[in-house]
């Protein structure tokens, strides 16, 4: 199949993926985020995806017809931005969420690096492993980093605001598909 034979998705389509991931989003959240201990130091996990969600990349309910879904334009950039800040990943804090390689959260580490750090979304952005793919995307965000930084969840929260930038959307899309198929990559040559 050739790029150039795929549709783009329709308006109609958009819409719906929209309507669907509101009423997953804020359907049913209870919390508050501002109560909970920082998301990387938390043992339980349950709930912790829609509270990673809230607390590290939307805050409160867009408006209709705004957000990052109207920014990028090929199915695999809505995966990659959708499978990341919903939590529906391969990084260890939602693989090793269930089956034999169970973990409490705050112990699921990065394999890729020495850091010992909990392998979640905003380690992404900091992981060793990665210094030379993001110093190819300069537009990706940068969360200070974890250590030091007075709240990290609103900081994180604070680097994910991309607003209407299509272009800073994008690029951090195709780094997350490139970072997701090297992080496989390293992983399967460590095993």
């Amino acid at each position: 199949m050739s790029l150039h034979s795929i549709a783009p998705i329709p308006p109609s389509v958009l819409e719906m993926l929209h309507e669907r991931w509101q009423q997953h989003a804020w359907a049913d959240w209870q919390g508050v985020v501002g109560s909970t201990p920082p998301l990387r130091e938390a043992t339980a996990s349950t709930g912790f995806n829609r509270a990673t969600y809230r607390s590290w990349f939307c805050g409160e309910v867009p408006e209709r017809g705004a957000g990052w879904v109207r920014c990028v334009h090929t199915r695999k950039q809505i995966r990659a931005l959708a499978t990341f800040r919903l939590g529906t990943h391969d990084l260890g804090v939602n693989a090793m969420r269930f089956g034999p390689r169970k973990t409490q959260r705050n112990k699921r580490l990065c394999r890729c690096c020495e850091l010992r750090c909990v392998d979640d979304e905003r380690h992404v952005f900091e992981c060793p492993a990665f210094a030379a793919l993001r110093a190819q995307h300069p537009l990706i965000p940068t969360p200070p980093p974890y250590q030091g930084t007075p709240n990290p969840d609103a900081a994180m929260r604070r680097s994910m605001e991309l607003e209407e930038d299509e272009q800073r959307w994008r690029t951090l899309a195709d780094y997350l598909i490139k970072h997701m198929a090297l992080r496989r990559r390293l992983l399967d040559a460590h095993a």
